[in-house]
């Protein structure tokens, strides 16, 4: 099974590959329209044709994009490193849940001390009262 790395790496190299194939459209779409204005004409039904079909081609490159994208994320998603992962959070989670608990319980010693010192408190008031 791939890793992360891996498949991050086969990602960045298709997604280039769209990317240069995009590119070399849109020069070539540029460079029609660039020839028709310095021959001082417009542009043919061929030129117009031909940057139609770029303008389709780039849209179907887009969309292509997208799917290598999720491929992407479903491998990613399969990969060891995920599975790894996953299980080290999971054990983190049940370190936390269970230094919640024993966090309440601090807080449950804490709230029954703070009553026993105000109780001790007002105690030793009324005993100040009576000495005085």
């Amino acid at each position: 099974m791939a890793t992360i790395k891996e498949v991050g790496e086969g990602f960045l190299i298709r997604r280039d590959e769209v990317d240069a194939l995009d590119q070399a459209l849109a020069k070539e779409r540029r460079a029609i329209q660039n020839a028709a204005i310095d021959e001082g004409r417009a542009m043919t039904d061929g030129d117009k044709k031909r940057r139609k079909e770029i303008g389709s081609t780039r849209q179907k490159l887009a969309e292509a994009l997208e799917v290598i994208a999720l491929v992407t994320l479903e491998r990613l998603n399969n990969t060891n490193d995920i599975g790894q992962l996953t299980k080290e959070i999971e054990r983190i989670n049940k370190m936390l849940k269970d230094d919640l608990e024993a966090l309440k319980k601090i807080e449950n010693y804490a709230e029954t001390t703070a009553k026993v010192v105000a109780g001790l408190a007002k105690a030793a008031g009324k005993v100040a009262d009576l000495v005085l």
